[in-house]
């Protein structure tokens, strides 16, 4: 069995509505995923608002990240084969950073 830490995703994603946000990360075939933490960065002015959804399900939705600061999520949580992690921020200044563990038999 491998165990794999690795970053799941770094960067901004597309500024859409909470109802469209991008997939960007999918657990791969024989793989269960363990997203450890994540971290929600605004480099704006101004306060901006994200979501985050496991699966479809919502972890954060309308939360908010200050002006100028990042929240950092201890998440724990665990994704198997199929699994989605898809985020959206109100504006391109919030950027995502999630990693995690990949165990694979």
């Amino acid at each position: 069995m491998a165990n794999t830490f690795t970053v799941l995703y770094r960067g901004a994603t597309p500024v859409v509505s909470p109802t469209s946000a991008s997939t960007v990360y999918t657990v791969p075939a024989s793989t269960t995923t363990l997203i450890t933490n994540i971290v929600v960065s605004n480099s704006d002015t101004s306060a901006r608002t994200y979501a985050i959804y496991l699966n479809n399900i919502g972890l954060a939705v309308e939360s908010t990240v200050p002006a100028r600061d990042s929240v950092i999520i201890d998440a724990k949580q665990v994704m198997v084969t199929g699994n989605t992690l898809r985020l959206v921020a109100s504006n391109a200044a919030v950027s995502f950073h999630v990693t995690g563990l990949e165990i694979t038999p």
